[in-house]
């Protein structure tokens, strides 16, 4: 049974009020907040801007997509009737011309912090970047700025090698930073590995085995469910105008930083206008990768995150869900970030 409008509220207002330690914890002081994770299209953004409604809390994106300007319909940002209503952190930070990193993330949430922005207890983290998460739960040591010509460097054993040549490298340089199974594939993420390994820096193990302090809050739903809810979010971009933007930015950037324009719905698009797919193909692969996005995100969250699961059922509306994660809140406490 729901609570009444009433009883949400004071739900919402024990939550953000009540200590979660006692005070002579060496914890009391730590900031917390509430963090919800999931894999795209299960509706985590109106949920957590229904969470903030009712709480008053600030919403901080951890999006890897969303903090590029002008890449609005393709990455389902919140809209300007939300950002009106609750104050977002973590959007448009950037042009989609330059590159991003986790680093330069996180330490825009610790500028955040700094300044005052946002305050403990007065905060919904929402998203499905998996490492944007995890820096904030978990920290971040420094690490060295990207370097073109050790970029260069591991390019070109990538091509004379393949991802092989690659693992081989670093097995020799630095074993330790061979990413996790689930990545070690990922030409990308060991051609940086070896960037940072070739300078020198040697990263703890113990950040990618350490486990979240307090909890984060998970939604799931059915697979046909996700599914559907996928078709119909690939859908809602195309009829919001996805064409149109993409072909806004490419007149006003030309060409986008590789990440930005390898985001799904942004390559797809830009098939289609150069003429390698039809509207249709490129609707097709937007659903496609998107399952597939949303399958990797899961088996992260499942993996490196202390996540309790809220599952989501079809009738079920944010205002429902918000609910839910409330009293899980009021059960297992909120999750403690390292800002």
């Amino acid at each position: 049974m729901l609570y009444a409008t009433s009883g949400r509220q004071a739900e919402a207002e024990k939550i953000r009020t009540t200590p979660l330690r006692q005070p002579d914890d060496p914890e009391a002081e730590a900031f917390r907040a509430i963090v919800l994770v999931g894999p795209t299209a299960v509706g985590k953004t109106a949920v957590a801007h229904q969470i903030a409604r009712l709480t008053g809390d600030d919403v901080l994106c951890a999006d890897s997509m969303s903090v590029y300007r002008g890449m609005d319909v393709g990455t389902a940002k919140p809209t300007t009737a939300m950002r009106h209503q609750v104050r977002y952190f973590g959007l448009d930070l950037i042009e989609p011309d330059r590159p991003f990193s986790v680093g330069q993330f996180y330490e825009y949430c610790r500028t955040l912090y700094r300044e005052g922005k946002i305050r403990s207890d007065h905060l919904v983290v929402v998203g499905g970047s998996g490492l944007y998460i995890k820096a904030l739960t978990h920290g971040l040591d420094p690490l060295p700025p990207a370097s073109a010509a050790l970029r260069r460097r591991a390019r070109e054993i990538y091509e004379a090698g393949g991802v092989e040549g690659l693992l081989a490298e670093l097995e020799r340089v630095a074993p330790e930073l061979i990413p996790s199974p689930r990545d070690e594939r990922n030409p990308r993420r060991l051609m940086r590995a070896l960037e940072i390994a070739w300078q020198g820096v040697r990263p703890p193990r113990s950040w990618h085995q350490a486990k979240t302090r307090g909890v984060v809050v998970g939604l799931d739903c059915p697979r046909q469910l996700l599914h559907q809810r996928i078709e119909r979010r690939v859908d809602e971009m195309l009829e919001r105008g996805l064409v149109e933007e993409v072909r806004t930015l490419r007149e006003r950037y030309g060409r986008l930083s590789p990440t930005a324009a390898s985001a799904i719905g942004y390559a797809e698009i830009s098939d289609y206008l150069d003429g390698r797919l039809t509207l249709e193909g490129a609707r097709a692969r937007m659903v496609s990768r998107t399952r597939q996005l949303a399958k990797r995100q899961m088996t992260w969250f499942r993996h490196q995150e202390k996540v309790v699961w809220v599952s989501v059922v079809p009738d079920d509306d944010p205002e429902t869900t918000a609910d839910r994660i409330l009293r899980v809140l009021e059960k297992h406490g909120k999750a403690i970030l390292a800002v």
